[in-house]
C-alpha cells in the first residue's frame, strides 16, 4: 500500500465527474454524500466535491485530508474497481476521523465494494 495515492487514482476532469454524478449509486446520510460508480478498468479511483458551505478553507482541507486517507487504506479491500467520490455536508467538518471512517466503511459495504463487516481499521 502507497503512503500517497497516484494521479491515477485520482478523478480529475469534470467530464469524469460528470460520468460518475450521472450513473452512480449514491449513499447519504446527514452529513456526507458518497457516490460509488463501478468501472472496468483499475485502479478504483477517488473524487472530492466539498463546497464553502461545508466550512472554512481550514476545516475542509482537514476533512479532504482524512477523507483521501479513509479511501486509501480501504481501496485495497474492495471488491471490484469503482470511482468513488465524497460530497461532504454542512457541518461534516465537526466529525471525526473514526465517525467519517465508520460512515465510508457502510457506504462501500452497501455498494458491495467490501464485505459485509466492512474495512477494519
Amino acid at each position: 500500500m502507497s503512503p500517497k495515492l497516484r494521479y491515477s487514482e485520482r478523478i480529475h476532469s469534470s467530464g469524469e465527474f460528470a460520468a460518475v454524478i450521472s450513473g452512480a449509486r449514491y449513499f447519504n446520510s446527514e452529513y456526507l454524500r458518497i457516490l460509488v460508480l463501478a468501472r472496468d478498468g483499475k485502479p478504483s479511483r477517488i473524487g472530492l466535491v466539498v463546497s464553502r458551505k461545508v466550512g472554512p478553507a481550514a476545516s475542509r482541507n482537514r476533512l479532504k485530508r482524512r477523507l483521501r486517507e479513509i479511501f486509501r487504506l480501504t481501496k485495497d479491500s474492495f471488491l471490484k474497481p469503482a470511482d468513488v467520490v465524497f460530497m461532504p455536508k454542512a457541518g461534516a467538518t465537526a466529525l471525526g476521523y473514526d465517525k467519517l471512517r465508520d460512515l465510508a466503511d457502510r457506504a462501500f459495504g452497501a455498494a458491495g465494494l467490501v464485505g459485509k463487516t466492512g474495512n477494519s481499521k
